[in-house]
Formats: C-alpha cells, structure tokens, sequence
C-alpha cells in the first residue's frame, strides 16, 4: 500500500454560493484567523437597528491521482469561537443576536454538502472548540471533493419605552493542514504538488 498527501489547487473567498467578504490570509490548505462581527444599538425614542456580517471561503481542484484507490480521507486543524450578548431595555424592548459558523465538505463538486463541523451561540452566550478532522470519505473522484467554510453574525435592537437596548455578536474560524490523505493499491510512490 502506498499513502499520498493530495492538496487543493484552487481557493475561492468568498465562496461564490455563500457570500459575504474575504476572509483573511487564505492559502491551499486553510487560512489564518478571520472573524465577523455585529452589533445594534437602540436607544429611546429612536427606531430599531439590525446588523450583519458573513464572511465564507471554499478550496477545490483537487488532483486525481489514477486508478488504484483504496481510501479517501479528508483532514484538517481548526478553531471556531463565537460569542454573543443582548441587553433589553425595559418598556417593551428586544434584542436578538445569532452566532454561526461551519465546516463542510461535497464529494460531487459542490453539489450537495456535508456538515463536519458546526457550533452557534444566541441570546447571552458563547463557544470555543479546536480540534482536528479526520473523515472516511470512500473512494471519491478525488477532482469532486470541496471543503468550505462561514462565518455568519446577525444582530436586532429595540429599545422599550423605559431603557435602550443592545446585541453585540462575534464568531471566527482558523483553518489548517486541509488534504487527502489518499491510500493506493500498490507501491507507487506519488509526489502531489
């Protein structure tokens, strides 16, 4: 058995089917930490306010490496954060925030997605995780497999009659060491550049 490393050619921020901006320093294998960010401020008397800020990125063109395929596994680093907060103002007010983030992954070009790695925070709360990947993807036509990744913050205010109200709302993502780990047959020894 030969085990070969298969990186991603192409990148893309943001993703075309997501939206939203750039994210920060991306390469073939990840990117460096990004983040979004919302906040909305409603005082008395005023109207409400609303926020929002995505941010998402995908890698593809991944190298197909010939017949002779035994396994496919998709492997990567990550950290995600989020963390929001709202403040009611007495008198009839709201406040909403909502923090989302995910990684997923499509074995047919983007045609249907799977979710690897997901969290989200609303209301007054928040998370923090990292971790690494390391999934069983069969033996897809490795050219097929997409990774993508988002960041989405949204916040609402309504101030009350009494108080003004507020949400504020955070999340980010750092990403690394995107590949394949792709296992042959027999004892070819292939170089992906």
């Amino acid at each position: 058995m030969a085990l070969i490393t298969d990186q991603a050619t192409s990148t893309q921020t943001p993703d075309a089917t997501l939206g939203g901006l750039a994210v920060t320093g991306i390469t073939v294998t990840g990117h460096s930490a990004s983040s979004v960010s919302a906040t909305s401020i409603s005082s008395v008397g005023g109207g409400p306010d609303a926020d929002n800020q995505t941010k998402s990125a995908r890698w593809f063109s991944f190298q197909d490496v010939g017949v002779g395929i035994v396994n496919v596994r998709l492997q990567f680093n990550w950290t995600i954060t989020g963390n929001t907060s709202i403040s009611i103002g007495g008198g009839g007010g709201s406040a909403t925030a909502s923090a989302v983030v995910n990684i997923s992954y499509s074995v047919n070009g983007g045609g249907a997605w799977t979710t690897a790695v997901s969290d989200s925070a609303s209301g007054n709360d928040s998370f923090s995780t990292t971790s690494s990947s390391n999934i069983d993807l069969g033996i897809p036509v490795l050219s097929q497999v997409q990774v993508r990744d988002l960041m989405d913050v949204q916040t609402f205010a309504s101030a009350g009659s009494l108080d003004d109200s507020s949400a504020d709302a955070t999340a980010s993502i750092t990403i690394s060491g995107i590949n394949l780990q792709v296992t042959l047959q027999d004892g070819r020894v292939i170089t992906i550049m």
